[in-house]
């Protein structure tokens, strides 16, 4: 994490293979106060976000993992990004269990804009 005046920022390591990715194809410049940074697009930090889930759940960061998946809805709701697309890319960094795990989010979290929609009238 850095600071871009009284932004805050979150710096990504490309030695990561996945890091690495997301600043190739899952990037774009943007400019804050002055300065061009490259940042992630939505479908990049749901990418992220969702490699990071494994390990939050594992070390026990139940609230932390929740907040991640609140996020990942959020963004599921702004890009059009389907499940096997995102799972697809996952696939190399990170193992079969992790990857089926994430697919129950997905389904989960899929579900939950489902529902979301329902009670939005017809004409809406």
């Amino acid at each position: 994490t850095g600071d871009c005046g009284p932004l805050r920022v979150d710096l990504l390591f490309t030695k990561n293979p996945l890091f690495a990715e997301i600043a190739e194809r899952h990037s774009a410049p943007r400019s804050f106060l002055n300065h061009t940074l490259r940042c992630a697009t939505p479908e990049g930090i749901i990418l992220l976000k969702l490699f990071a889930l494994p390990s939050l759940y594992r070390q026990g960061r139940i609230e932390r993992a929740d907040l991640y998946e609140t996020d990942i809805l959020q963004l599921l709701r702004l890009d059009p990004v389907t499940d096997e697309r995102l799972l697809a890319q996952l696939k190399a960094h990170l193992t079969e269990t992790d990857l089926k795990a994430l697919a129950d989010v997905l389904r989960d979290l899929r579900g939950r804009l489902k529902n979301a929609n329902r009670f939005q009238s017809p004409e809406a």
